[in-house]
């Protein structure tokens, strides 16, 4: 197989999985934030793309991912067709650039193999058909462009300087991606190149751009972050919980929260911690003869880092909730252990990529369509079994909106019982007080009184209720 016909057998298959995903509508989770009630993105002029430049939104320095929604809003406002199907471009520029960095240490054919596997696989499935993606998708091209060109480089000579270009843009997409650098040494280190103080000087460019806007992050960042300790201790639930999704993409949601106590004590954190050790000893070990196996290794746990912190989200009452993950974060790690998939295939046969390729196709067709609307993306994530207050009470405000207040009244409470908040409180209390549940209503609101006196809205439901 010639390696432009391999490269449009890849892209065709990957666009007809993906294409049901263009018919998604802004989803109930950023989309708002982001775009449909972001002015920053409502016209594309000198001035919104100065703000865009030089503002968090709310928390990211993304001005390169807004510049994107500017253009796309001045086109079609809030028609979100647009929006899927630049996502979808990105994404199989991605696929396009993987599928190039591949072909660079495998046949066509195993390179066709590892770069389904990459773009096919459902993780990818929240990035893609999620608008909000849109700065995950952004970032990660401009990080495989700038490898891709690096590896030129290594090669002719030429388009080093491309290659910084292009991680530049990728930092303005989102600086999610500032490992770069590291991801280049461990190239080198697979390219069976030895670490030396040329090949570190040669990445020195590379080091201080990540830097920068790692700085730039962090100011963002700061407000956000209410007790970094708990990400420290979670780390290693949070870490496995990936790995396990991405050998074993089943049960996917777009919340992953931890309601247990967050100790180091904790059998799960304990379990998980013994477990990424084993890991750990088991590359090293066989490292010497399988270098693909540290650098997998290696390469997820460096692209991953970066969204540990991003666990505390939300709350309120000064108790942040608590997501171990999102599957987005792993839409550049995936790429380690594909290409140790893709020395194995090089030792036995690309022919047994086949059968992996095929069932993560039958999944990402299943996946998509939970990404339709807000009503499918939250009822994912209680039919997952995930103990996510929020998705319960999105669902709940949906059942109340369309009169169906039992039904309302059941996934309220449930709510209520994962996470005591002011939200939840409030939105029970009415229920009940529609359902003649007077005294259930009135206990309510008294809760949320005492958690917020100044609430002029719950002391006059309650004053209607005496």
């Amino acid at each position: 197989m010639q390696k432009p016909r391999a490269l449009f057998i890849v892209l065709f298959v990957t666009l007809v999985v993906f294409f049901q995903s263009l018919f998604g509508e802004f989803l109930a989770f950023d989309d708002e934030l982001i775009i449909l009630d972001n002015p920053t993105v409502h016209g594309l002029s000198l001035s919104t793309i100065a703000e865009a430049f030089t503002t968090y939104d709310p928390e990211l320095y993304i001005p390169l991912t807004l510049l994107t929604h500017q253009v796309e809003w001045s086109i079609v406002g809030d028609n979100p067709l647009l929006y899927h199907i630049i996502n979808l471009l990105l994404h199989l520029l991605s696929t396009g650039f993987v599928f190039l960095i591949l072909r660079k240490f495998f046949t066509a054919h195993t390179a066709a193999i590892c770069t389904l596997l990459f773009s096919l696989h459902p993780l990818q499935v929240e990035s893609v058909a999620w608008i909000s993606g849109r700065k995950d998708l952004l970032s990660s091209m401009f990080f495989l462009a700038s490898i891709w060109s690096y590896t030129e480089w290594k090669e002719t000579g030429r388009r080093k300087t491309l290659s910084l270009v292009l991680f530049t843009c990728g930092l303005l997409s989102k600086v999610s991606i500032f490992p770069l650098p590291f991801c280049l040494v461990l190239f080198d280190y697979l390219g069976g190149e030895n670490l030396s103080q040329d090949r570190i000087k040669e990445k020195i460019p590379y080091f201080v751009l990540a830097a920068l806007f790692l700085l730039i992050a962090i100011f963002g960042k700061s407000a956000q972050i209410s007790d970094p300790l708990s990400a420290i201790i979670l780390s290693p639930v949070s870490l496995l919980l990936t790995i396990k999704h991405t050998l074993a993409p089943i049960g996917l949601s777009i919340f992953y929260p931890f309601v247990s106590a967050v100790t180091f004590s904790n059998p799960q954190v304990l379990v998980a911690s013994m477990v990424l050790l084993c890991i750990c000893i088991g590359s090293v070990y066989f490292a010497k003869k399988h270098k693909a196996i540290l650098f997998a290794a290696l390469w997820f746990i460096i692209l991953v880092a970066p969204s540990l912190l991003n666990m505390q989200k939300g709350g309120e009452l000064g108790i942040s909730d608590i997501y171990l993950t999102s599957d987005r974060y792993a839409y550049l790690a995936i790429i380690g252990p594909v290409i140790a998939c893709g020395y194995f295939l090089k030792r036995t046969s690309w022919y047994i990529g086949i059968a992996p390729v095929a069932i993560l196709i039958t999944i990402t067709v299943n996946q998509i369509p939970f990404w339709h609307n807000s009503d499918n993306l939250f009822r994912r994530v209680i039919d997952t079994g995930q103990p996510s207050h929020v998705a319960y009470t999105n669902i709940g405000g949906y059942a109340a909106q369309s009169g169906n207040y039992e039904q309302a009244e059941l996934l309220f409470s449930k709510s209520l019982s994962i996470r005591r908040s002011t939200r939840n409180l409030f939105n029970l209390a009415q229920i009940k007080a529609h359902l003649g549940k007077t005294e259930e209503a009135r206990s309510l609101y008294q809760e949320l009184l005492q958690l917020t006196p100044s609430d002029s809205s719950a002391r006059n439901k309650l004053l209607q209720l005496l």
